[in-house]
């Protein structure tokens, strides 16, 4: 079972994204419900959470304090904020903790599910936190070193390999992926 917190100081909101979740994660997830930044540290760390689904603006600690203490703990947990906020700034913050995703309220039931579908899919893959660590790779005879994979290097046609083309000037050649999306209701 994964394990999901809801951390919203709203209760109607926490109330409306409970039954969303229960109605179509409720076989998979087990929820937990937080009504401020402290209660969600306590319930992370007592039912060693694996998806939080975070306000920013709560009473207390705010939900970007709660994801930076979660993620000094754990550095695999999906952090997802909802939030009415369009601040740069809090953003920015999201993007700085590694937050999956950051959805304006009122988001739609089909951005909300397609972001813990990623989610639940990511949690899937990994280990629990309490798994014992994977053996270390077998010892090499004397003499003889390990070799590592040099990185490929991506180059774009029209652009010399001595320097790295910007973003912005190969915007529609190199598509990049950030840790973290902005969306907002059209």
């Amino acid at each position: 079972m994964i394990q999901l917190m809801i951390a919203d100081d709203e209760r109607i909101e926490r109330f409306v994204l409970r039954k969303t979740l229960d109605k179509y994660l409720g076989d998979i997830c087990q929820i937990y419900e937080a009504e401020n930044g402290r209660q969600a540290l306590a319930l992370y760390r007592e039912k060693h959470i694996q998806i939080a689904i975070l306000d920013i603006e709560m009473p207390g600690i705010n939900g970007i304090q709660a994801a930076e203490e979660i993620r000094r703990c754990d550095p695999d947990c999906c952090i997802i904020f909802l939030t009415a906020f369009d601040d740069f700034h809090y953003a920015r913050q999201a993007v700085h903790v590694r937050a999956m995703e950051y959805l304006l309220k009122p988001y739609t039931e089909r951005e909300l599910l397609d972001v813990l579908d990623e989610a639940v899919r990511l949690t899937r893959r990994r280990p629990p936190l309490s798994c014992p660590q994977l053996p270390h790779p077998p010892k090499l005879p004397p003499g003889q070193k390990r070799t590592r994979m040099k990185p490929m290097r991506k180059t774009v046609p029209g652009y010399s390999s001595s320097r790295r083309p910007s973003p912005i000037m190969s915007a529609g050649i190199i598509k990049t992926k950030f840790p973290c999306r902005m969306r907002r209701k059209r």
